[in-house]
């Protein structure tokens, strides 16, 4: 029975390895960017940050995310009613 769950585990983990794109297709937003084309202010952006709805990758001093972590912040925002 164990090595049924462990074997049905590995093959999940690969399934979702497959689904993601590779880095160099996936697009890369920086802080600027995202306050621009979300029309976001600054101490919102700061808001967000504390209440762990946006997750950046802080790379040389600057935040970035990627485009499709920003596409469930939207979606998770939406589902709690604040969009």
């Amino acid at each position: 029975m164990k090595s049924v769950l462990t074997a049905l585990s590995a093959e999940l983990v690969d399934i979702k390895r497959q689904q993601r794109l590779p880095l160099q297709e996936r697009l890369i937003w920086t802080k600027e960017q995202l306050l621009n084309k979300m029309n976001m202010s600054e101490p919102t952006y700061n808001r967000n940050l504390k209440k762990d709805l946006l997750n950046p990758m802080r790379l040389g001093g600057s935040d970035m995310y990627f485009e499709e972590d920003i596409l469930k912040a939207i979606e998770e925002s939406r589902r709690k009613g604040k969009i």
